[in-house]
């Protein structure tokens, strides 16, 4: 049985690895850096991702070093998919993650998947989405997001949101239009 083929993104990143340096001496910067850049245009070029691909990279290549130590570093690369709407690397993200889509109504209602720096109503006012979070006592995904004083940029409240509460205040909201439908 011969075995599956590599998606483009992992074979790129797989060149890269296998190549880097060859011309230069060693340096873990250059690694580092190179890795980074090639991930990045992977998903920015909407190269196809496998779901297993974001766990094969950190693991085969060291990604806990040029990734800038860990998960929530490479929310970065999260945010990028999410913007370039690479769906392959944002769900091969999540399976790595071992987190779901975290999807919130935005604005003028429009659902949209969430990431570092997405920003939504929330409360009666504008949050920014600043970090994913563990999931919380019912085993649901969370957000940390804020909001902020317009005049100094400080926080002013912080959120801790989890998928529950979205699916929650999103019904809430639905039956109060119903009962302003009503009267």
């Amino acid at each position: 049985m011969s075995k599956p083929k590599d998606s483009p993104a992992y074979t790129g990143i797989k060149h890269v690895w296998d190549h880097v340096c060859e011309s230069t001496q060693h340096s873990w910067d250059r690694v580092n850096s190179s890795m980074a850049i090639v991930l990045a245009l992977a998903i920015s070029s909407g190269q196809r991702f496998d779901a297993d691909d974001f766990h094969r990279i950190f693991s085969h290549f060291a990604g806990d070093r040029w990734g800038s130590f860990g998960t929530s570093a490479w929310e970065q690369f999260y945010t990028l998919a999410v913007d370039s709407c690479n769906m392959s690397a944002v769900k091969s993200f999540e399976t790595w993650a071992g987190r779901g889509p975290f999807i919130v109504d935005g604005y003028n209602g429009v659902k949209h998947r969430v990431s570092v720096g997405s920003q939504f109503p929330w409360d009666g006012v504008n949050v920014t989405v600043t970090s994913f979070a563990a999931k919380d006592d019912n085993g649901s995904d969370t957000v940390i997001a804020c909001s902020y004083t317009l005049s100094t940029g400080k926080v002013k409240k912080r959120y801790r949101i989890s998928r529950l509460d979205v699916i929650s205040e999103r019904k809430d909201r639905k039956d109060s239009w119903k009962a302003k439908e009503k009267s």
